[in-house]
């Protein structure tokens, strides 16, 4: 469409960065302009062992795999992140996984709102095939999602969505439990 009415986009590559930055990453836009707010820190495993440093929580994300920036002899992945303490957590895959979550702001969609438990496909980032779940309502737009297996990388911050079938019953934004 994009092509046919003339508009120049219609030739970029497609991006999974921010779109507006031309020449850089988001990393280096980010500390260009709040490096005050993105100091270094540790890295550190789930006993608070300091394996490295890192230069911004910014430049991680969990479930992260690659370019951590420490060794120890076995594949880490990034399993949280500690804002307050500016700490990037670290572990083994399996420590990636969650078979819960708790979403916030939820917007229903085919739904008034949600007042018992019901059982739906979640999908917690855009590329993520579902997963089967149980969410549970905890408030007026609060939810908790109950993984039927495991899912890796259930990120704080991203957006989970509630399916049944092809319908879209609704969805909101995942907030980090501390009791994982």
């Amino acid at each position: 469409m994009a092509r046919r009415l003339g508009i120049t986009i219609s030739d970029t590559a497609e991006s999974q960065e921010i779109c507006f930055i031309r020449g850089q990453d988001y990393r280096s836009y980010l500390r260009d302009r709040l490096g005050r707010h993105f100091g270094t820190g540790d890295i550190v495993d789930r006993q608070g062992r300091v394996l490295g440093t890192h230069n911004g929580i910014h430049g991680f994300t969990v479930g992260q795999r690659r370019g951590l920036g420490v060794s120890v002899g076995r594949p880490l992945y990034v399993i949280d992140i500690d804002r307050v303490a500016n700490r990037v957590i670290v572990g083994s895959e399996r420590e990636a996984f969650r078979n819960r979550c708790v979403a916030f702001d939820v917007n229903w969609m085919a739904v008034e709102s949600l007042t018992e438990p019901q059982d739906v496909e979640a999908r917690i980032r855009y590329n993520h095939p579902g997963a089967a779940a149980t969410i549970d309502p905890i408030g007026a737009d609060r939810v908790r999602v109950r993984f039927k297996h495991p899912q890796k990388a259930v990120t704080p911050g991203q957006a989970v969505v509630f399916y049944e079938g092809d319908l879209l019953l609704g969805g909101g934004w995942i907030e980090k439990e501390r009791d994982v």
